[in-house]
């Protein structure tokens, strides 16, 4: 049995990813739009994070261009912890 789906996971604060990329003013970058779309879209119930595999989600191209350009691989298995 392959249990590789139960290690490695990276836990990324979904907000303060936000902030680096949108900056001090990230609520009126685009990102916000993509912070937004995690917390209403992908976030449900109670959730507190959401899986993701990076690069492939075509709702949040920005997020997926900076963890791409900062040393994430494509398919990687992260969490978005959701907070705001």
């Amino acid at each position: 049995m392959d249990n590789n789906w139960e290690k490695d996971w990276r836990v990324i604060d979904l907000l303060e990813l936000v902030k680096k990329i949108g900056g001090t003013d990230y609520h009126n970058h685009d990102v916000h739009k993509e912070w937004e779309y995690q917390i209403q879209n992908r976030g449900r119930g109670n959730d507190l994070a959401n899986l993701e595999w990076v690069g492939e989600n075509g709702d949040t191209p920005l997020i997926n261009e900076y963890l791409l350009s900062n040393g994430y691989k494509k398919g990687e298995k992260v969490l978005f912890w959701v907070c705001w």
